[in-house]
């Protein structure tokens, strides 16, 4: 079906498809295509459309109001001229949900200096010290994502 969108387990674009790159097309090249996705992906003038740009991200199913996703309404254009909100073709940001760490505890009056592990009493911010890599993910592995033309 045009506008299909699979992951395959090969790094050759196979005929009748393309390669989800962000690619900018002519609506009249490919019409059927254009059809199906207009420019949800964003649109570089009135002849042209994008495909979409998966390469390096994770797809996310649609919330369509379900409210499965807590920002839905704060989406983004993957590229000018896309959609926003709510909306397939949106884009988020990377993001680590807000939280906290604690590296000890007050006094038993909950006020005061913070008291270490080693049972020193420190007054003044400390932290956990830095952890982690690049992003935030789970294990995953790479495909390439092609759409039908």
């Amino acid at each position: 079906m045009v506008g299909e969108i699979k992951a395959v387990a090969f790094e050759t674009v196979p005929s009748g498809w393309l390669e989800c790159n962000g690619a900018s097309l002519l609506r009249a090249n490919y019409a059927a295509l254009f059809t199906a996705i207009s420019t949800n992906y964003g649109t570089a003038d009135a002849t042209h459309f994008n495909i979409p740009d998966l390469r390096g991200k994770f797809p996310r199913g649609w919330d369509h109001a379900a409210a499965n996703d807590p920002d839905r309404a704060a989406r983004t254009a993957q590229a000018a001229g896309g959609q926003t909100g709510d909306h397939v073709g949106t884009i988020q940001a990377d993001e680590l949900k807000a939280h906290v760490h604690y590296a000890g505890e007050y006094d038993s009056g909950g006020a005061g200096p913070r008291i270490t592990a080693s049972g020193a009493a420190t007054a003044g911010h400390f932290d956990t010290g830095s952890t982690g890599g690049n992003e935030t993910r789970p294990i995953n592995v790479g495909v390439m994502y092609i759409i039908k033309t």
